[in-house]
Order: structure tokens, then sequence, then C-alpha cells
């Protein structure tokens, strides 16, 4: 679903709770829901483009599964993958054990 950076920035750190009687209920802490209306009204806007006509509830609880999460675990995943992959690259071993030199895992990554 294509949104707005300012939509996604906001959305992107709710976590989803339930679904019910045309109603999505997402959850995050207090300062993560002062959404502004015209932002949830773009959210909910895509929604009915995509889904029909379903309204946004947002709930006070912990996010702990939310869009930025999982993205940020998989890019860490990611990371380290390849930095297993490099570090067994008996090439790759040899350059770093020439200039006494290691892998650093960098896990700040730009969107």
């Amino acid at each position: 679903m294509q949104l707005s950076s300012f939509a996604k920035n906001y959305f992107g750190n709710l976590s989803f709770v339930r679904f019910n009687d045309q109603k999505i209920f997402l959850c995050g802490s207090a300062d993560q829901l002062d959404i502004p209306k015209k932002i949830i009204s773009e959210f909910e806007e895509k929604i009915k483009d995509k889904f029909g006509k379903i309204e946004v509830g947002l709930e006070e609880g912990i996010s702990s599964s939310s869009p930025n999460i999982i993205n940020e675990e998989n890019n860490i995943k990611d990371i380290e993958k390849t930095k297993k992959e490099l570090s067994s690259d008996s090439e790759i071993k040899d350059f770093l054990d020439e200039f006494d030199g290691e892998i650093e895992v960098v896990t700040k990554i730009k969107n």
C-alpha cells in the first residue's frame, strides 16, 4: 500500500491488535498515537481503496510487532547473514588476516 512518508512514519510504528465490524485496531505508545486527523484520513482512504470502508481505531499498548520493528529485525538478520558469508570466504578471510582487519557490522540502515 503506497502511503506518504508522513503516514509511513506514523503507522509504521503501530502494531495490529484486531479486526472486527469493519474496524481495524492498532496499538502503540501514547506519543505514537498522537496522529494528525489528516494522516489518519489518508490511511483510511488507502485502506478503503484496497479493502473497502474500514475505520481505524487506535489503542494505547506495547507495539512489539510493528512494520518498522519487523523491517529492522529483518535488516539486522540480513546483515548478520552477509557478515557470516563474508567471514567464511577464504579469500576475504586471508585479506582480513593479512591486514589484521575485521568486518564491522553496521545496523543503522537508511530507509
